[in-house]
């Protein structure tokens, strides 16, 4: 017998070779688990740190109708086709009566003959009142957009070292988290703010400058084209110079900043100042206008720091959101980007959107464009009245001015090399290079005419190169070249599914703690594939680790990835573990202090989660409805909008209201049930009878997706080169302990997807096909035998597992049977694999 120790590992994943052909510590597929410092371990849990969603107070219902008075909040105030109430949020004043919300589905009053019901996922609401009918009635309440995250991205503080402040974007708004209520919550903002772009224009931002009250501007761009102007329809000569136009208040209200441009009296183009009054649509600003000649008439434009459609390019200042639309020649503005950053002492934007104010309509897209600002002296100019209007001027000498690349390759994305500015267009990669030379600051030189990104938010910074997520392979620029990196996945950037703007969904972020780097995409095998209605959100994450390159694949679903810091840290209350023997993490560890640089993702709808040490996760889909399936014996039916779940996984339903259990029965809450079924995008069925349950839903239920692992190793060839076979009598495993966790072991020989300890005709198990991770319980027959007495007690555990297995190649499977998957202390394990041994005797030839 010849005992084959494989560990430690460091490999991972190898796709570009057979699994009999790569090396014994490779593995043809790792899923949910990774290659980490020598040891194989399971993928991070996640922590729900909440759902996006908006406050809205006192919003009118119109006037009540006669008892019982029914109506839907969600659809009187146009909340959005996917909207749910927040439960224990709603309250219903209709005249002197007040509607509580009780968090359980009912409304309450403290006036006798009034009370109500409500259906937090729907909206729909029923109240017996005593109301008259035709009394004004309002509401005021939580809920939940439900629309896909777009942006998790950080903003500087002022004067706060190591703590930055996390700004959340879905397609619509932008949130911040209240450390005091622990919810999301709406980002403030003086100047209402809404968004316009698609399911997969994420945001983009950076950090620069500071207004004129040193608070740092945080810049912010979704590439979508903005209107930032007006047309005025009269102004008179006046020392406050008043200016009617097609729009006012609210649009225009009092401190807004405005300038004049494209005025059919040339003297008034450039003026600019502050509004002091809005009457309806006469603007009064505290512009000199005395001097300026006859009044301009038809034809002139205002440009406040304000929008009434599109986007543009913005900035916020911890009170406001601001528009940003500077003037770029005598008659044109910057009316977009996809990215701005700043270099050199300059604001610059890529791939630009550039036209005549206010009509959108003739705005032009450059995407081979990089326009640039005049050199800063100092901080605040960007938003101070001279380089408002003259600081992007092209036509001024030594303002701005812009440089256009020669290829017909749009702008895609960009990132630093330590002074180098590189910019990723679809299938090339160019150096904006600096000149000194204020007259043509920047010069583009191509780096790659082959390689680029098709994803914006797919570049990672190092010091030494940038990492890129293309359209034909993981790259890495060091500013000079660019190489492969991704060899031993070679195929894996092919998944991506372009249909329904694929790559523009993918997104990259550094863990700088597991020394990896994380990029979701849309890819894998995502179940009914033929269902038109379906997005591709991102199902799937491929994990670098760049410290000894390896690979693997998470089942993460991540529209955004970004970093958290939490204000505190972890309490013996917040540890993220079922168990004491679960935690390993020493507790001055990195990863239970305050301000540790966490990765946080949000998801297609508005979940927020955040990367702990835990091994399994929280709620992150929605309970939209649940039916039966109409089958015989009809199964349930769960609606959740764009779910992305495959057949045969597993999830968790809890916190559904209106329904229970029938008699007898589990029910629903709690339990983990297996997807047999995915009809549509928007629903799936699992393994539940829907007659197992009573009752009618009425909102507030999530799911928690619970994630198996496959742990695949290479095809061992023990004798191929004496020309033998072999017998396998035993394995043995180096596991981490645990305290319940056990997994389902799999053997195949010669080359088969047959699992020789299962009868291949009905898949189940040949005896016990089960290792444990736990210590043996050793009550045979009444007492611990002597021999497990160590099991107890170290950190690792050699568990011994017996086979009778034949043939020329010997494959070995780690993962969780259907009754493990269904069992919370095994499928919330953890699982850390530090080597196998395995145990051949030579045999006869192959023939």
């Amino acid at each position: 017998m010849q005992p084959i120790l494989i560990g430690p590992y460091d490999i991972g994943v190898k796709q570009d070779l057979k699994p009999f052909m790569i090396p014994d510590q490779a593995f043809p597929n790792l899923v949910n688990a990774f290659v980490f410092r020598g040891r194989v371990e399971r993928k991070n849990g996640y922590s729900n740190l909440g759902r996006l969603r908006r406050n809205l107070t006192a919003q009118s219902l119109g006037n009540s109708g006669a008892t019982p008075w029914s109506f839907n909040i969600v659809t009187l105030l146009s909340l959005g086709t996917d909207a749910s109430l927040v439960p224990g949020t709603v309250v219903i004043t209709s005249g002197a009566v007040t509607f509580t919300d009780q968090g359980d589905s009912t409304l309450t009053s403290a006036t006798p003959g009034n009370s109500g019901s409500i259906n937090y996922a729907t909206g729909a609401v029923t109240l017996t009142t005593t109301v008259v009918a035709g009394t004004p009635t309002t509401v005021t309440l939580g809920y939940y957009p439900n629309l896909p995250v777009m942006g998790v991205r950080t903003k500087e503080l002022a004067a706060t070292i190591n703590q930055e402040q996390t700004v959340w974007f879905d397609t619509t708004y932008a949130y911040q988290f209240n450390t005091g209520t622990l919810l999301f919550e709406e980002l403030t903002s003086t100047l209402a703010t809404t968004w316009s772009g698609t399911d997969s224009q994420q945001f983009w931002t950076t950090n620069y400058q500071t207004d004129a009250t040193s608070k740092n501007l945080f810049w912010a761009t979704n590439g979508v084209k903005g209107l930032h102007g007006y047309t005025i329809t009269a102004a008179t000569s006046a020392a406050a110079c008043v200016i009617t136009t097609t729009v006012g208040g609210p649009i225009i209200i009092a401190g807004d900043l405005v300038y004049l441009n494209n005025c059919s009296n040339a003297n008034f183009n450039g003026a600019i100042g502050l509004v002091t009054l809005v009457v309806g649509n006469v603007i009064t600003t505290n512009i000199n206008s005395a001097g300026f000649g006859a009044a301009a008439v038809s034809g002139v434009v205002v440009t406040p720091n304000r929008n009434i459609s599109g986007n543009g390019i913005r900035y916020w200042n911890d009170t406001t959101w601001k528009n940003y639309n500077p003037i770029i020649n005598s008659a044109i503005f910057l009316e977009g980007a996809l990215l701005v950053v700043p270099y050199q002492g300059r604001f610059i934007a890529l791939n630009t959107f550039e036209g005549t104010n206010p009509n959108l309509s003739d705005t032009v897209q450059f995407p081979q464009r990089a326009r640039w600002s005049e050199r800063l002296a100092g901080e605040s100019v960007l938003v101070s009245n001279d380089a408002l209007v003259n600081g992007w001027r092209d036509d001024l000498a030594a303002r701005g001015n812009f440089a256009d690349a020669d290829t017909l390759d749009a702008i895609v994305g960009c990132g630093f090399i330590k002074d180098q500015l590189i910019v990723q267009f679809e299938s090339s990669t160019w150096n904006l290079v600096p000149t000194q030379n204020d007259a043509k600051p920047f010069f583009w030189q191509r780096i790659n005419n082959e390689l680029g990104a098709e994803a914006t938010f797919s570049p990672v910074e190092f010091d030494n190169g940038l990492l890129t997520f293309g359209n034909v392979g993981i790259h890495t620029c060091n500013g000079f070249e660019m190489s492969r990196i991704d060899a031993v996945i070679p195929s894996i950037v092919f998944e991506v599914h372009n249909s329904g703007d694929g790559p523009q969904r993918i997104s990259g972020i550094r863990d700088f703690f597991l020394e990896s780097v994380y990029w979701a995409y849309p890819g894998g095998n995502p179940a009914n594939t033929t269902d038109g209605t379906k997005k591709f959100f991102p199902n799937t994450m491929v994990i670098y680790n760049y410290r000894n390159n390896t690979f693997s694949f998470w089942q993460d679903q991540a529209t955004a990835l970004g970093l958290y810091q939490s204000v505190s840290g972890y309490t013996w209350n917040t540890l993220p573990y079922q168990t004491w023997d679960e935690w390993t993490v020493p507790w001055n560890s990195g990863y239970t202090q305050a301000a540790f640089p966490a990765i946080c993702y949000g998801n297609h709808q508005g979940f927020v989660e955040v990367y702990d040490d835990s091994t399994y996760g929280d709620p992150s889909l929605m309970v939209q409805a649940i039916a039966t399936n109409g089958a015989v014996p009809a199964m349930t039916r769960i609606t959740s909008p764009q779910h992305g779940l495959f057949l045969h996984q597993y999830v968790t339903i809890t916190a559904a209201q209106g329904i229970s259990p029938a008699v007898g029965k589990n029910g629903l809450n709690g339990f983990t049930y297996q997807i047999i079924g995915v009809p549509t995008a928007n629903t799936f069925d699992i393994d539940m009878p829907f007659a197992d349950i009573t009752g009618s839903y009425t909102g507030a239920g999530v799911i928690t997706v619970v994630l198996n692992v496959t742990i695949a190793t290479k095809q061992f060839t023990p004798f191929w080169q004496d020309g033998k076979r072999y017998m396998a009598s035993k394995l043995e495993f180096l596991f981490d302990r645990t305290s319940d966790g056990e997994l389902t072991v799999g053997f195949f020989s010669d080359f088969t997807t047959d699992n020789d300890l299962e009868v291949s005709t009905t898949g189940t198990a040949r005896g016990n096909a089960i290792v444990t991770t736990r210590p043996e319980s050793g009550q045979y027959p009444a007492s611990p035998l002597p021999f497990y007495s160590f099991q107890k007690t170290g950190a690792q555990i050699w568990k011994r597992f017996y086979v009778d297995g034949y043939g020329s190649t010997a494959q070995i499977s780690l993962s969780m049977s259907d009754s493990q998957m269904r069992t919370p202390a095994i499928n919330q394990a953890e699982i850390v694999l530090h080597a196998i041994m395995l145990y051949f005797t030579p045999l006869g030839g192959f023939s």
